[in-house]
């Protein structure tokens, strides 16, 4: 069976068959959706990265999408939505599949990062890179709304808001080794719904980001450092809707290696990470 490379820059109109795909590949829950979750990785901007599998009646059998970032001062390939239609499996496609797109990031980054079973990818060269372990966080609800972390959308922010936000995330990632985050990744978060914003001014900005889709469930992947060292969240009362149970669980950068790799990663020279690999549930995809 003959099968056509393209992307969704090239075939815009497929766009909602490849999210129908990924979302069957990956057994996605219907109150969740990928594009809300992945906004980063599917959106018209940046559809020439959103690469296609047809088959010969031009349905979207595959889809492996790209985003290109920067990892302190190295280049490198965010690889997502990767999958292949079940019926097809274990036929050696989508080995000729994935060794094509990898063959194009590596022509335009030094090295190449992904989410998935080490199983599945050590034969392309991909090995554990960088580790987390789980902190559990006892919240309590309170109605001291100065003290306290509130919900808020990203767009509702005052201009004031966003600095200090962006600052705080800056000292954060001083300690790590983390992406490096622009104007443009700050305005892809914020069209993440799914990825809640929990926030508190007082006395210092302090922030983090819980939940998204189906993985991060009560889970907190980004955060001011102030709350990795926090053993209780002191949370709004009226944001106890957020919440099904007492605690959440944090994801704490580690150098030790753990049976939780942060993500999986080849590069073309080595690299040896000398602080803990800090990647946020919004930059991961």
């Amino acid at each position: 069976m003959p099968f056509t490379l393209s992307t969704l820059e090239e075939r815009p109109f497929l766009k909602n068959a490849a999210v129908k795909l990924i979302e069957q590949c990956f057994k996605y829950e219907p109150k969740f959706s990928f594009e809300i979750d992945f906004y980063p990785l599917i959106n018209s901007k940046i559809f020439k990265n959103n690469h296609l599998l047809l088959n010969a009646q031009e349905q979207v059998v595959g889809h492996i999408g790209i985003k290109w970032h920067t990892l302190e001062t190295t280049p490198v390939a965010l690889m997502g939505g990767i999958c292949l239609h079940p019926k097809l499996r274990g036929k050696g496609i989508f080995s000729s599949f994935f060794k094509e797109i990898l063959s194009k990031c590596l022509e335009q980054a030094d090295g190449v990062l992904l989410w998935g079973p080490a199983s599945l990818y050590a034969s392309f060269g991909f090995s554990a890179f960088g580790y987390f372990s789980f902190i559990d966080k006892k919240i309590t609800f309170s109605s001291n709304e100065e003290n306290s972390f509130r919900h808020l959308p990203l767009e509702n922010l005052s201009q004031q808001q966003w600095e200090k936000l962006k600052q705080a995330h800056q000292k954060t990632c001083s300690q790590f080794y983390s992406l490096q985050r622009k104007e443009e990744h700050w305005q892809e978060i914020s069209f993440i719904k799914s990825s809640l914003f929990f926030f508190k001014e007082n006395p210092t900005f302090e922030y983090f980001f819980i939940n998204k889709g189906m993985d991060l469930k009560n889970i907190i992947h980004e955060y001011s450092l102030e709350v990795l060292e926090k053993e209780e969240l002191e949370i709004e009362k009226n944001s106890l809707t957020f919440f099904s149970q007492s605690f959440v669980r944090l994801l704490k950068p580690s150098l030790t290696k753990t049976q939780d790799p942060c993500c999986l990663a080849l590069f073309k020279n080595p690299l040896t990470l000398h602080r803990p690999l800090y990647i946020s549930g919004n930059e991961s995809i």
